[in-house]
């Protein structure tokens, strides 16, 4: 089956979380039927972490008072460099305390951790062999991105047999759900992918939305995330993903073409009006998403625009 092309993260988001709630869109079914019943759940993503050495932004926590097991999740596509040898030092230092602490973890869901880093097929022989010659703790998975939808356990076992067991095999799937997390890159808000997400969403506001009626920021983030994964993100990331979609509502609105369809009426919290009127809506709605869409393209290439994340 042809992959529908989503990039690396949002493919690992929605496979981690389609993996912890699970989904009838995963073919086929075995493995998440066997992962479910360990009762894993996702408790963070982007989760910031104080560490002996610095600090850690974890791309996903997932947790299980049922085996007693907290998952760290890093994930990366780039090569082997000195700089992620250092972060992968820092995750070695992770401790109970420190989930409990900062990503709120009960004692029970940490009595035992794993860390389980997830990189390019490509790239697995440099991390293997720096994680074999520096006795790491961590877990090694494969994703071959972008051709399947498969990981591979490559070194290192995991603390709950069952894990160890549901990953002998290689965990590859068909079809997976993309509906989980929206594809934008979390680690880098200057990118086309956000201002894309905020353009689908406020096409979306306007359809749903009358004349007159009143929308603010933090709904609008949410909105456009969903809700569900919004409230996976942790603090400091809704602030940062806010900022952003502040700005790029900003520079909209700014534009003669779109200063028909809402206004700026407050700024804390920043509150926008919606002006389209009812009866003109289906009639201006596809040259607005057309104007939106252009708008997108165009910031896609303004670096001094982007720069403001």
């Amino acid at each position: 089956m042809l992959k529908e092309k989503r990039s690396f993260e949002n493919e690992l988001l929605n496979i981690f979380i389609g993996l912890c709630k699970g989904s009838r869109q995963f073919v086929p079914q075995d493995k998440v039927s066997k992962f479910q019943k360990l009762g894993f759940s996702v408790r963070g993503v982007e989760v910031p972490i104080i560490v002996k050495g610095g600090r850690v932004t974890a791309d996903m926590v997932m947790a299980s008072k049922r085996v007693g097991n907290a998952l760290v999740v890093e994930w990366t596509k780039s090569q082997l460099t000195e700089r992620k040898k250092h972060q992968l030092r820092k995750y070695e230092s992770i401790t109970g305390q420190d989930l409990r602490a900062y990503a709120f973890l009960t004692i029970r869901e940490t009595e035992s951790v794993d860390k389980l880093v997830v990189v390019l097929q490509k790239f697995v022989s440099d991390y293997e062999a720096y994680i074999r010659q520096n006795k790491l703790p961590h877990v090694l998975l494969a994703y071959f991105y972008p051709e399947r939808y498969r990981l591979e356990r490559k070194f290192n076992n995991f603390v709950v047999s069952e894990l160890n067991e549901i990953f002998d095999t290689a965990v590859e799937f068909d079809r997976i759900p993309m509906g989980f997390a929206p594809d934008i890159d979390l680690s880098n808000m200057a990118q086309s992918g956000l201002v894309d997400e905020v353009v689908a969403e406020l096409v979306q506001l306007l359809l749903r939305r009358d004349e007159g009626e009143i929308f603010d920021l933090d709904e609008f983030v949410q909105n456009m995330l969903s809700k569900g994964f919004y409230k996976l993100l942790s603090e400091d990331k809704r602030r940062e993903i806010s900022k952003a979609v502040h700005q790029i509502l900003k520079e909209i609105g700014k534009e003669p073409r779109f200063q028909e369809i809402f206004e700026r009426i407050g700024t804390d919290p920043p509150k926008w009006k919606i002006k389209l009127r009812r009866s003109e809506k289906l009639k201006k709605i596809k040259a607005l998403r057309k104007a939106l869409q252009e708008f997108a393209d165009e910031v896609a290439g303004r670096t001094t625009f982007l720069s403001l994340f």
